[in-house]
């Protein structure tokens, strides 16, 4: 199950790496969107969700910043109990530098399901500094899903500038 978990959200960082370093200048507002089984707001700067997979992934104009949700994905009797800030840094981030985990809670809940949360910077193999977010919430069902926030830092993004509220939105 951990190898399962590391390699839907490898990939889901993978997508991540793509961000760019421009920035929109524009007004962006939120819209709330349905991707797999997940509603959350969405800046208007975004494109649509696109099927890469197992996930689905929409980016921002210049590609600084990406939103990307996961399918259910069996979870094998595994709960974020079974991650320690430690293990998800190394099996999520080997590739990167300079990683720091922000705030780490494998004792968090998402729209009242048990999940994990990380809220991890690091720079990218491609140089690129980015900040992640990234819930993964635990289903009764033992199923488990992914949602991953990424920007790069030093871009000005409609993301970064509404991560809060736009977390705060995930519904199912």
């Amino acid at each position: 199950m951990k190898k399962k978990v590391k390699c839907i959200v490898s990939v889901m960082l993978a997508f991540a790496l793509l961000a760019g370093i421009t920035a929109c200048g524009e007004e962006v507002t939120l819209s709330s969107q349905q991707v797999n089984g997940v509603t959350i707001d969405v800046p208007s700067d975004f494109g649509e969700f696109q099927d890469n997979g197992q996930m689905k992934m929409a980016k921002n104009r210049d590609s600084s910043a990406n939103i990307t949700v996961s399918e259910k994905i069996p979870a094998q009797g595994a709960t974020p109990a079974d991650f320690d800030e430690e293990t998800y840094k190394a099996q999520q981030f080997s590739t990167f530098t300079d990683v720091s985990v922000e705030k780490y809670d494998n004792n968090a809940t998402c729209d009242g399901n048990t999940a994990l949360y990380a809220h991890v910077t690091g720079t990218s193999e491609n140089k690129v500094k980015l900040d992640l977010y990234n819930y993964i919430v635990f289903f009764e069902d033992d199923t488990y899903q992914s949602i991953l926030l990424s920007y790069s830092s030093e871009a000005d993004t409609s993301l970064k500038d509404n991560v809060d509220i736009i977390l705060k939105s995930i519904k199912y």
